[in-house]
């Protein structure tokens, strides 16, 4: 059912498109009529050929829509708005939508009262079964972000696939599937994010007679796993439910079993948390070559190498190049919080800390990160 509410966002984003489309030719639709307004006189004629007028020194606006026939012939509707404040100065906006068929299209303009203009359109297909989107938006300044998706459901089995480009081109790629029938159920995610690390997720399921069983994963992008199964059964006034989760430094474990006889019921729950600690070098330890995986963090002029919580700065001796474990460096941002980190918030401060480092959520050109804080 999880993934069948996913695979219907396709159709979801389509129909949106769709209704941008009716609302527009909602506030337009007049069977052919057209109003329109202007500074300082307003008119509005119809098929008897009658008309009224009154004054207005604020605002103008024009609505005009073409409908057709319904079914497979496509419908189109457009408008356009403009605004005058009390300075004089003038915003406008602009629009048309198209659809049928199982197509629809759209185009927005805006112009501020700067001049500078923001534009949208984008475009959607539906059809037995499969659905496609593209979005585009470019800014005043130019900068253009997209956003693209396909979904398809049949005979038990959906895949959706989606894509979303920021103005400075990084990308953010995700792609998910599912299968069901027979009682069983199985889905796959994966993310790739813009520095071409991937996430992925993986879960199955099963139920009959009385029994149920199911195994989820995560892989984050350090490539660290968190897993979890469990399984239940009932019947008989008994039940009895067991989990297990295993993350990268430990393990839970927990279950709980259920009695109920003669109106009485009677609850045994046991949880049992097991777990290492996270080992880091010390500062001032020295290595010759540097963890694989590792990110180079410039910071005030100086080149760090980030990996794992832990920062090095190079040595070079003798013509021998080093490496040396240092304090984390103020200011430093990096993309991966190191593994067993906490959260704490300080006078409504978010802080992320590990150890004796924290770190604030940040975004550097549309990306989130985490910039090492002065301990609060």
């Amino acid at each position: 059912m999880k993934m069948q509410k996913l695979i219907r966002l396709g159709v979801v984003i389509a129909a949106g498109c769709l209704i941008l489309a009716q609302s527009g030719e909602a506030l337009a639709q007049r069977g052919g009529r057209s109003a329109s307004r202007s500074a300082g006189r307003s008119s509005y004629s119809g098929s008897a050929g009658r008309s009224q007028s009154y004054s207005s020194n604020r605002s103008s606006a024009s609505y005009r829509s073409q409908s057709q026939a319904y079914g497979s012939v496509r419908q189109s509707s457009s408008y356009s708005r403009q605004a005058t404040g009390a300075g004089g100065q003038t915003a406008r906006s602009s629009g048309n939508a198209s659809y049928g068929g199982g197509q629809a299209n759209y185009n927005r303009q805006v112009t501020g009262v700067g001049g500078q203009t923001a534009s949208s359109s984008g475009n959607a297909n539906v059809e037995n079964g499969h659905a496609n989107w593209n979005r585009e938006v470019t800014g005043p300044g130019g900068q253009t972000a997209t956003r693209s998706g396909s979904a398809s459901i049949d005979d038990g089995h959906a895949n959706i696939n989606r894509s979303a480009t920021g103005p400075g081109g990084q990308t953010i790629s995700g792609s998910s599937s599912a299968q069901w029938g027979d009682g069983q159920a199985s889905y796959n995610r994966q993310v790739i994010g813009p520095g071409g690390q991937t996430a992925r997720t993986s879960g199955s399921g099963s139920i009959d007679d009385g029994h149920a069983n199911w195994n989820r994963q995560a892989t984050g992008p350090g490539g660290q796993t968190v897993s979890g199964s469990g399984n239940a059964s009932w019947g008989d006034g008994q039940a009895s439910v067991n989990r297990q989760v295993t993350g990268p430094y430990g393990e839970i474990e927990g279950s709980r079993q259920v009695h109920v006889d003669n109106g009485t019921v009677d609850v045994d729950r046991n949880v049992n948390v097991s777990g290492h600690p996270v080992v880091r070098p010390v500062v001032g330890t020295a290595v010759r070559t540097l963890p694989v995986g590792y990110n180079p963090v410039v910071v005030a002029g100086a080149t760090y190498y980030y990996s794992g919580g832990v920062y090095y700065s190079p040595v070079t001796a003798a013509g021998v190049v080093s490496y040396t474990v240092v304090v984390p460096p103020v200011g430093a941002v990096v993309y991966d919080l190191p593994a067993g980190y906490a959260v704490q918030t300080v006078n409504g401060v978010t802080y992320y800390y590990a150890g004796d480092v924290f770190y604030r959520r940040t975004f550097v050109n549309g990306r989130v990160g985490y910039v090492v804080a002065v301990r609060p």
